[in-house]
């Protein structure tokens, strides 16, 4: 078996443990446009090297007989590893921080004195999320859009905490307040939906008729809209009244 096919190996991986050592792998894919996708390539080469010979050939097996797919992520445009690297020393030092941003929103570049409080990756992209002075608020910046970084010599207290989890309101890449919303879903899709945790707040109910309600408490952004829209005629919103005017 493969099990016994690795004991006595000098590494003394188990079969799990080299399993999800592959399945890790792939976060090459999945950060793509990334600097940290050579970062990635170049210590997993590294660990390798590390390798027996024979725990090597069985690692380049792994993709008989175990898969993965990665996620959507950027496409045609990539983060600087400077940026990137700047952001970072900013946020572990508290630095006040000038960026030159791309805002898809106001269609325009603009500059932004911030104070950056985290990095984080979601759905296939790297972004920043920032107190910015001027707004007194926490904004969330997509990094591929930062074409230039200054640190500035003052430090900053951070002014707003937002918690070990990032995006924790929003289906999507929000920060914006929860708002509870019910939406109804037919029989012909509540197994679908049942058989997922879409959100840590939601609470699903059966309906009696074989649907499902399920009441979750997130931001109402087009997150939440286009995956109600991605079910089409099975999915009807119940409350708020707004949403479900706008669905």
């Amino acid at each position: 078996t493969a099990g016994q096919a690795l004991h006595g190996l000098a590494s003394g991986f188990t079969l799990p443990e080299m399993s999800a050592l592959y399945l890790s792998r792939n976060l090459r894919e999945a950060v793509a446009g990334t600097p940290f996708q050579r970062d990635l390539t170049n210590a997993f080469g590294r660990l390798e090297k590390m390798l027996s010979p024979r725990m090597r050939q069985f690692l380049d097996r792994l993709p008989s007989v175990l898969a993965a797919k990665p996620g959507p992520r950027a496409r045609g445009a990539s983060s600087s590893p400077d940026v990137v690297a700047r952001l970072l020393e900013a946020t572990l030092h508290f630095r006040v921080t000038t960026m030159t941003y791309h805002s898809v929103s106001s269609k325009r570049v603009k500059e932004y004195e911030i104070h950056p409080y985290r990095l984080a990756f979601a759905q296939g992209g790297l972004y920043l999320l920032a107190y910015v002075p001027e707004y007194k608020s926490v904004r969330t910046f997509a990094i591929d859009r930062i074409s230039a970084v200054t640190l500035e010599k003052q430090t900053f207290t951070p002014r707003q905490e937002i918690g070990d989890e990032v995006f924790a309101n929003s289906l999507g890449v929000n920060t914006g307040p929860a708002q509870r919303v019910e939406i109804d879903f037919s029989a012909d899709v509540a197994p679908y939906v049942r058989a997922r945790v879409w959100h840590a707040s939601q609470d699903v109910r059966e309906n009696g008729d074989g649907g499902i309600r399920l009441t979750m408490n997130v931001c109402h952004d087009w997150a939440l809209r286009s995956w109600i829209l991605g079910w089409g005629p099975f999915a009807h919103v119940v409350s708020p009244a707004p949403l479900a005017r706008t669905i």
